[in-house]
């Protein structure tokens, strides 16, 4: 058991040691975001995936209204079709 938890020691602070600086973190934050991730239950995001994500569901939103608008113009235009004429 001792030996067990010996390399799981090890590997842990393999980790800690390496784990931050390819995030671009320092280790106590790298270590915060992970708890937090742990205790929400959530995928922790970088900064700039998070901001790339939040571009992206603006985006999305102004495509939306975009689509609302045309929606709403080919409604207000829409009339009803009498026999013998093209509808539009």
């Amino acid at each position: 058991m001792r030996a067990c938890a010996c390399g799981w020691m090890r590997m842990t602070a393999c980790v800690l040691r390496t784990a931050p600086w390819s995030a671009g973190c320092a280790r106590q934050t790298y270590l915060s975001v992970l708890a937090r991730s742990r205790l929400r239950g959530v995928a922790p995001l970088a900064k700039d995936e998070l901001l790339a994500l939040k571009r992206s569901i603006a985006e999305l939103a102004a495509v939306g209204r975009h689509l609302n608008q045309i929606a709403r113009a080919l409604n207000q235009d829409a009339r009803p079709c009498q026999a013998g004429t093209k509808c539009r």
